[in-house]
């Protein structure tokens, strides 16, 4: 899983959704003699919560993955990403096994742009 030549004393800084994947990852990775390996305990949604109780500025920028029909959780109102079809700026996600075959129009545009066209 790791390169032979990784610096084992390096930061080793991760965050995930709920903060169980990374809690995983870290264990395997102090198992594996990495040093110095950080988490975000709790993860994402733990992170949004306790910044929102204390009134402190959020830092995480643009949607949270969620495992459920949702996809996405808002964050913050940044988008950072964009379409991968037509490449406007969009934070929506859609399942793959949704996506029609051989799509040549943006088939996310009604989530990003007004003036799609459908065919």
């Amino acid at each position: 899983m790791f390169h032979h030549t990784a610096n084992k004393s390096n930061n080793i800084i991760m965050y995930c959704t709920g903060g169980i994947r990374c809690e995983k990852a870290s264990a395997y990775m102090l198992h594996n003699g990495f040093k110095k390996v950080f988490h975000l305990e709790g993860g994402i949604i733990n992170y949004v919560s306790n910044v929102k109780a204390a009134g402190i500025e959020n830092k995480f920028k643009g949607k949270n993955f969620v495992f459920d029909d949702r996809l996405g959780e808002k964050v913050g109102e940044e988008i950072i990403s964009n379409c991968h079809q037509c490449g406007a700026p969009c934070d929506s996600h859609i399942r793959k096994f949704l996506m029609p075959l051989r799509q040549s129009t943006c088939i996310v545009s009604k989530f990003h742009r007004k003036d799609a066209q459908y065919s």
